[in-house]
């Protein structure tokens, strides 16, 4: 028994698992490592709260179209180096935690699965910093964030559009302590994916991964250059590598959509109207905006969605802005305008990841 009709219909958000008052819900892999909602039947009471709180079946949460956006660079160099673009996130989580709030995010725990934490540190901030090409485990993230909200405290959630969708249907208020960001999605891999990946490559260099960056500015912005932090076998010293051509395949194969959730190529969140408070992202088509704003270390959008940014005075302090026409912004986003296409290989992809194939899907 299942809270969604078919896998389409299931983006993996964690909602129904957060608002189950008695655990019936538990999340199983499908045979290609997508995490999805079951039922335990000798626990449900037969509320149907996990199918009403279900924002990508029912379309519940209201979407608007951005009233204003911005170019956007962090003035702090160093927040900008470890940022994928702009470093919007950054300026964003240092005024929160300035405030006492707590921001929340997607991070590595220690065994490199991508869950979301929160942050009331600069320790733990760091942690969230930086692009994630992999779908994070929300847990009882939603339910904590009630919690923080209750006791008054400045929250700052960011996430893909159908988290952000799925916290907002659980909450079902609005708070005026809730800043909610979402960055303009291209898809979800499954984190099993991404997990035996990494096994992939520590057994093939025999090292241990401590991080992967999926977005180094080694090169600058915005070139795509990767970065595994790592420690060899019987040596505790961190240490970087660099991947051969053949071994870096999880990166173009997600680019190209061979890898990413089946509701991705039906996600209702990819349109120019968003759930969330302000979406950020990198901002593809800058060459049409004649911006004198400095570029060389990453150029973030950031569209305001609603007026609820004003209940944050100096949100915007650490960046450099520069306006924009909303509809250019838009334009240069693909994401922006309609979902991911699915993949030519991605039936390929899958069917050997089943096998457990990783050396088939490196070569092809």
């Amino acid at each position: 028994l299942t809270p969604y009709s078919e896998k389409e219909n299931c983006c993996g958000c964690h909602a129904c698992y957060n608002v189950c008052r008695v655990d019936a819900i538990t999340f199983k892999d499908d045979e290609y490592g997508f995490a999805y909602p079951f039922i335990d039947e000798t626990k449900c009471i037969g509320c149907n709260m996990c199918r009403e709180i279900c924002d990508f079946q029912n379309g519940s949460i209201a979407k608007t179209k951005p009233i204003e956006a911005y170019a956007a660079v962090n003035k702090d160099e160093d927040v900008l180096k470890i940022s994928s673009s702009g470093g919007v996130f950054g300026a964003f989580a240092k005024y929160f935690l300035d405030q006492g709030g707590v921001v929340f995010g997607c991070a590595y725990n220690e065994n490199m699965e991508p869950v979301h934490i929160s942050a009331e540190n600069d320790k733990d901030l760091k942690k969230i910093h930086g692009s994630k090409y992999v779908q994070s485990n929300t847990y009882n993230i939603y339910a904590k964030i009630k919690e923080y909200l209750a006791q008054h405290r400045k929250v700052l959630f960011t996430g893909t559009p159908c988290q952000v969708a799925a916290l907002k249907s659980y909450l079902g208020v609005d708070y005026n302590n809730l800043l909610t960001v979402d960055f303009v999605c291209h898809g979800v891999p499954s984190a099993s994916m991404f997990k035996k990946y990494i096994s992939y490559l520590e057994k093939k260099h025999e090292m241990k991964i401590t991080d992967y960056c999926f977005r180094s500015k080694a090169r600058g912005w915005p070139a795509y250059v990767q970065e595994i932090k790592c420690t060899k076998q019987h040596n505790v010293s961190a240490m970087n590598i660099k991947l051969g051509a053949e071994e870096e395949f999880y990166l173009p194969y997600y680019l190209k959509g061979n890898l990413s959730r089946p509701s991705c190529f039906e996600c209702r969140y990819a349109s120019p109207e968003r759930v969330s408070d302000i979406t950020i992202g990198d901002f593809w088509g800058y060459q049409q905006a004649s911006l004198k704003i400095k570029i060389s270390q990453g150029l973030s959008i950031c569209l305001l969605n609603n007026s609820m940014y004003s209940k944050f005075q100096g949100l915007f302090a650490g960046l450099n802005l520069e306006r924009v026409e909303v509809d250019l912004a838009v334009r240069g986003n693909r994401q922006l305008n309609a979902p991911e296409c699915k993949g030519d290989r991605w039936d390929q992809v899958m069917e050997n990841f089943k096998k457990g194939n990783f050396d088939d899907i490196a070569k092809e």
